[in-house]
């Protein structure tokens, strides 16, 4: 490899480590959750309910999640969440009941199949 492909490389390399560590900063005490949608459906809304709190749709500006896709979700306050999917054409149903969602962590979820 020559001189310049290596300086090339071990720049990108400083650039990627320099963004994780802004992330970090930024962002610090939350979580992320990637949702992969397996349903046969679009997702066109995902409903997150924290122990004692609201339900706020996570989705926002017509977000949808197409069948076969997935989604990350940033900035997740840690807690307990019942999270519900609303399905084009179907309705909603309950996704995922009591997840634990902690800080700095990294969530990968399957969706499962609509009742």
């Amino acid at each position: 490899m020559n001189e310049m492909k290596v300086k090339h490389l071990l720049l990108v390399g400083i650039l990627v480590l320099l963004a994780a560590a802004m992330v970090s900063c930024v962002l610090p005490n939350t979580a992320t959750l990637h949702l992969q949608n397996t349903t046969g459906h679009t997702i066109t809304a995902a409903s997150f309910t924290p122990a004692g709190g609201s339900t706020a749709n996570h989705l926002y500006n017509g977000e949808t999640i197409p069948d076969g896709d997935g989604h990350y979700f940033y900035s997740i306050t840690p807690g307990t969440y019942d999270i519900s999917l609303t399905l084009d054409g179907y309705g909603s149903y309950l996704a995922f009941n009591d997840l634990v969602i902690e800080k700095d962590h990294l969530i990968f979820k399957t969706t499962p199949a609509h009742p």
